[in-house]
C-alpha cells in the first residue's frame, strides 16, 4: 500500500492532534514520516465520531485526518478481524484494527496495552 508502513490506533490520532507528549515522543524515537503512516477507516469514524465536537473543530480534524492514507474493509481485514475477535475477543473496532494492520503487512502503534499484546500474539501465530 503506498508506503505505509505503519497503522495508526485511534489513540495516537487523538495524542498527534492534541500535541501529546507521549504519542509525539513515541513517533520521535520511531522516527516516523507521516508519509508512512495509514489510519483504518475504523479509527476515522472513531476520532471523528466523538460527541461533543464542535464543527468548528470537528472540520479542522477532517482537514487533520486528510495528511494519511484511509485503509478500508476488504474481505482479507474482515478474515482476520472475526478470527481475532473469536479468539482473544476484543471489541470488534479494535479486531478490525488489528485484521487491518495484518493484512496490510504494516505495524500497529497503539497505547493500548491489551490491543499490542493481541496483535503481537495473532501476528505469531500466522507467521509460524
Amino acid at each position: 500500500m503506498s508506503g505505509i508502513k505503519y497503522l495508526l490506533d485511534t489513540n495516537i490520532l487523538i495524542g498527534l492532534a492534541g500535541d501529546s507528549e507521549e504519542v509525539i515522543s513515541l513517533l520521535k524515537l520511531l522516527n516516523l514520516d507521516q508519509d508512512a503512516c495509514g489510519i483504518s477507516v475504523i479509527s476515522r469514524m472513531e476520532f471523528l465520531s466523538y460527541p461533543k465536537l464542535y464543527d468548528v473543530e470537528f472540520s479542522s480534524l477532517e482537514q487533520f485526518l486528510l495528511k494519511f492514507k484511509i485503509i478500508s474493509f476488504d474481505t482479507d481485514i474482515e478474515r482476520h478481524a472475526i478470527a481475532i475477535r473469536r479468539e482473544f475477543r476484543l471489541k470488534l473496532p479494535d479486531a478490525i484494527l488489528a485484521g487491518s494492520a495484518i493484512s496490510g503487512g504494516f505495524t500497529l502503534l497503539t497505547l493500548d496495552k491489551e490491543l499490542q499484546r493481541v496483535f503481537g500474539e495473532y501476528s505469531k501465530k500466522i507467521n509460524a
